[in-house]
């Protein structure tokens, strides 16, 4: 995964000293790999355990906006704090920060977006949505609010987000990073890693653990294949889930 910058083409809507270089991206491959494999975000959640991380948000903290959607793609990471001017003072002004836009222009085609936002403040309305649909984004993660719902499910552009709030963020909240390690629901989240999102929920998983990650969801996804075709047999049940555990325990201590 090879690290790049982008200092060219910029909305300005950031100053360029808070926006750090693009992170390396997850490879197509991988990528591939595992759109293959059903239940994803549970499956990659309990290798994670394993290897004593815990970056797993369930659906009934990040709220997908459309539960049929998955995503998997890289993290563009944004990260917002609250304005420290009172938000009337900007209104009247017509002041708006808008710097998440710049985190829509980091992306490219595939790539999923990750904001840390404000609690009941939104970090997202239709016309970001409709401009990270342009650029190609996956869908968007977002610890705060959104906004416009209705349009973003009209174009289908997908959601995750832990508050819902009519609430604009536009002079409640700035920018103070792009491509910085954000926190999302506790989760420390840090730019080029890969995000897995579907109806149960999102995963968040280090760069550096996606291979190993990914042979493993296929070692899983291979056992537990056999096992359903197994369940279509005569053969006790019994005997079903001792050959089934003996055969995980058996991975298990292979790698």
């Amino acid at each position: 995964m090879s690290t790049t910058s982008n200092q060219e083409g910029l909305t300005g809507l950031v100053p360029p000293e808070r926006i750090r270089p693009q992170p390396g991206r997850v490879s197509g491959e991988m990528i591939r790999r595992l759109d293959s494999v059903q239940d994803l975000s549970a499956t990659v959640a309990d290798i994670l355990d394993g290897l004593g991380v815990e970056s797993a948000v369930g659906a009934s903290e990040l709220k997908p906006s459309l539960p049929e959607r998955r995503v998997i793609g890289t993290a563009v990471t944004v990260r917002k704090v609250a304005q420290r001017r009172a938000a009337a003072l900007d209104a009247a002004a017509s002041r708006a920060d808008m710097g998440e836009i710049e985190g829509a222009n980091q992306c490219r085609a595939g790539d999923v977006l990750v904001i840390q936002g404000l609690p009941g403040i939104s970090a997202m309305g239709g016309v970001m949505s409709t401009m990270a649909k342009r650029q190609g984004v996956a869908g968007a993660v977002i610890d705060g609010g959104v906004r416009d719902l209705g349009h973003a499910r009209a174009i289908g552009f997908p959601l995750w987000s832990t508050h819902v709030t009519p609430v604009t963020g536009k002079w409640r909240s700035e920018v103070v990073e792009i491509n910085g390690a954000v926190t999302v629901h506790g989760r420390i989240v840090k730019p080029g890693d890969l995000v897995i999102a579907d109806e149960t929920g999102v995963v968040f998983v280090p760069q550096d653990l996606i291979e190993p990650v990914v042979q493993r969801v296929e070692a899983i996804a291979r056992a537990e294949q056999g096992f359903r075709s197994a369940l279509e047999s005569d053969a006790p049940l019994y005997q079903l889930v001792r050959a089934y555990l003996k055969q995980r325990a058996a991975k298990g201590a292979a790698s």
